[in-house]
């Protein structure tokens, strides 16, 4: 199974318009329970959003122990970059779209023979709701087009209610500050791991 999350610039005058999406792929149920403790352990708390945990120092150390954490497993991430984000695309939701195909597609398949075929994707549930049916809907759509197989499942939910989704998170981020902050220090905790899609516009 694999855990998904997203990153994206898509507002500011002056800076680069991107849409990043990762998935961590979890490759034995019986792992999970573990990675959860393990998580919460070095969180040292109950809610995880590494965007805000980078705003000082504890959050920052702690940032990179759960990204060592990830490191000294064997979970495989993904990520689709697509750059830039096209002006024509003022919200952002069809390069989302492009970028949750191409990762989906890649997991369906195994990504290149790194890892068994993924037949769950976790990701977190959208607000306003209609943005949470935009994604199931999209989901089918991808398994009506061949895309995808029909027994590819698709579960939205919050991080509140599944930690793992901090795994995408953490990697979400340290790629993300590769582009905003010319700062790799993060994701080099985590790159050799990690399985890098980029759109045909990046």
């Amino acid at each position: 199974m694999a855990y998904l999350d997203e990153s994206y610039e898509l507002g500011l005058e002056g800076r680069r318009r991107f849409y990043v999406f990762t998935a961590v792929v979890v490759h034995r149920r019986n792992d999970i329970e573990p990675l959860q403790k393990g998580l919460r352990e070095r969180a040292e708390t109950d809610y995880w959003h590494t965007t805000e945990a980078l705003q000082d120092e504890s959050g920052r150390r702690r940032a990179r122990e759960l990204l060592r954490y990830l490191a000294d497993g064997d979970e495989l991430c993904v990520i689709a970059f697509h750059a830039p984000v096209l002006d024509n695309d003022p919200d952002g939701e069809q390069t989302r779209l492009a970028c949750y195909r191409d990762l989906v597609g890649r997991l369906a398949s195994g990504v290149d023979g790194r890892c068994d075929p993924v037949g769950l994707v976790v990701l977190e549930q959208r607000s306003p709701q209609r943005h949470a049916n935009l994604d199931r809907k999209n989901h089918s759509t991808l398994i009506k087009e061949g895309w995808i197989p029909q027994a590819m499942r698709q579960v939205l939910v919050s991080p509140r209610q599944e930690r793992l989704l901090w795994l995408p998170d953490l990697v979400c981020s340290a790629f993300r500050r590769t582009v905003t902050h010319h700062d790799g220090s993060y994701f080099a905790l985590v790159e050799d791991q990690t399985y890098v899609i980029k759109l045909p516009t990046a």
